[in-house]
């Protein structure tokens, strides 16, 4: 019969690996809960002022110039501005709204 020494560095070791497995348990099931998910932007009707200038690859500046100028419109929700989907999408489709060089023909 052959004898299995243990001594206390194996009985650390196997402590040590079962302590792991349980934390990667906890770590897998923590992972796998269901967190509140965030919409979108594709499916969102409307779009805070940070995410518009993302959409738009402007800055938040530029898009407060739209504002104020009149060329986007926006609704007010208490303090927030919200900018509609339909808009952004209307000035994808013209863009020489936010650029107005863009309308400009350069002459060779």
């Amino acid at each position: 019969m052959s004898e299995i020494v243990i001594n206390r560095h194996t009985v650390w070791h196997v402590q040590l690996s079962r302590q792991i497995a349980a934390l990667s348990r906890q770590l897998s099931d923590f992972q796998n809960m269901s967190a509140p998910k965030s919409t979108p932007l594709d499916e969102k009707t409307y779009l805070a002022r940070r995410e518009a200038a993302a959409a738009l690859s402007i800055s938040l500046s530029t898009l407060d110039q739209l504002i104020v100028r009149g060329k986007l419109r926006v609704r007010r929700i208490g303090k927030r501005l919200l900018v509609p989907r339909k808009e952004l999408e209307r000035l994808r489709d013209v863009p020489e709204l936010v650029w107005p060089a863009a309308k400009k023909e350069r002459k060779p």
